[in-house]
């Protein structure tokens, strides 16, 4: 039994079942379950407001459509990378060390906006933000 492979197996009564699961495209399958627990979430934080009807909307009906789009979305492409017709991707790892410098030159950018203006801290996100690069 390869483990690349989505492996079936067929019983005495010939029905098939399935033995192995994999998920082919990890990067989709990734990518898919934050969609649906962006979904999940927005959903639960907006049940406090009304929904109203079709013909008088109230300020929770297109945030909630949109959440539930944005969750059919993610289900699509979770069902897409465990197809076995998925090509087989891998998660790349991390770069921690672009991460950080991304993530510090946006505090730094936030820091320096009151007392230096835009085009100072601008300036100073875009050289910081620079050291991120491979």
């Amino acid at each position: 039994m390869s483990a690349e492979q989505l492996v079936k197996r067929e019983d005495s009564k010939g029905i098939m079942a399935m033995t192995s699961f994999r998920i082919r495209n990890q990067r989709a399958f990734v990518s898919g379950a934050l969609m649906v627990a962006f979904a999940v979430f927005f959903l639960v934080v907006g049940q406090d407001y009304p929904m109203g009807t079709t013909a008088k909307m109230g300020p929770g009906y297109f945030p909630r459509l949109l959440t539930i789009i944005l969750g059919a979305i993610g289900v699509a492409v979770i069902l897409g990378a465990v197809m076995s017709k998925a090509e087989l991707r891998a998660l790349a790892k991390w770069d921690f060390k672009g991460l950080l410098w991304i993530t510090g030159s946006v505090m730094l950018f936030a820091f320096l906006l009151y007392p230096l203006g835009f085009v100072i801290s601008l300036l100073a996100l875009i050289l910081v933000s620079s050291k991120a690069r491979h």
